[in-house]
């Protein structure tokens, strides 16, 4: 991964929102939550670009640098793409390259969804998701899952370095997870407990 911190006019996608220090913006067409986290990122970010790209391609692009979970989703996926691009560092965006946002009714999601999904399909569930045994790391069977956070990563606990502080049940998190899920079980509930930051984009 290679990161671009001093070419000028890289076309560069971004997100409408305050995180992003090139444009002011007014308020209502900011987007909530952080590209640095899991759901914001893949629906907020990744998907609207794959989109762009698609539609509008560049040759060669800037991404936002996404932190050091979503970083490795991010090159991944568009290497996958085999789209030419570079991760830039907010401060260092000169052309910046507005993603659609909002209801998403200008951007094609169900086509974008599925070209990442023709192209990261090979990868579900691959080695790392679930190889460690037990009920916390197993591969989702059921419709129905329990949320669990991951541990604070110290990315997202030291001061100033994610955009939004927090990560995983530094946020939130239900105390009584297992508790919960025992009383499913016996109640003859099918569920999985499912810990997105221990699985893969696929």
């Amino acid at each position: 991964m290679q990161r671009s911190d001093v070419r000028k006019g890289l076309p560069t996608y971004v997100r409408p929102d305050r995180f992003t220090d090139v444009i002011e913006v007014s308020d209502q067409n900011r987007v909530s939550g952080s590209r640095e986290h899991f759901f914001h990122f893949l629906l907020g970010y990744l998907l609207p670009l794959v989109s762009e790209q698609t539609q509008r391609p560049e040759p060669h692009f800037g991404v936002l640098d996404c932190g050091p979970l979503m970083n490795p989703h991010l090159v991944e996926t568009l290497e996958r793409l085999q789209f030419s691009f570079e991760v830039v560092a907010n401060h260092r965006i000169t052309n910046p390259r507005f993603v659609p946002t909002g209801d998403r009714s200008n951007w094609t999601h169900d086509e974008s969804v599925q070209l990442v999904i023709d192209r990261v399909k090979d990868a579900w569930f691959s080695a790392g998701d679930c190889e460690k045994e037990g009920p916390l790391n197993s591969c989702p069977q059921h419709r129905r899952l329990l949320l669990m956070r991951s541990p604070t990563h110290p990315y997202y606990s030291s001061q100033g370095s994610a955009e939004l502080p927090g990560y995983g049940i530094g946020r939130r998190g239900i105390s009584n997870l297992l508790e919960v899920s025992q009383f499913l079980t016996a109640s003859g509930v099918g569920h999985d407990l499912y810990e997105p930051g221990q699985h893969s984009l696929g």
